[in-house]
């Protein structure tokens, strides 16, 4: 329950940044880097 909270604020975070179009940039600039973060992450384990 308390994990889904935590997503929750995330996510009202989220679209709090979104909101501002100064720090839409930032964030999208921050979600391109964070996937490709992912991206190598899942690439090594194999």
């Amino acid at each position: 329950m308390d994990g889904r909270r935590e997503a929750e604020h995330s996510l009202l975070m989220m679209m709090l940044l979104f909101s501002t179009p100064a720090l839409s940039k930032l964030s999208i600039l921050c979600l391109q880097n964070f996937s490709a973060f992912t991206h190598l992450i899942t690439t090594q384990r194999k």
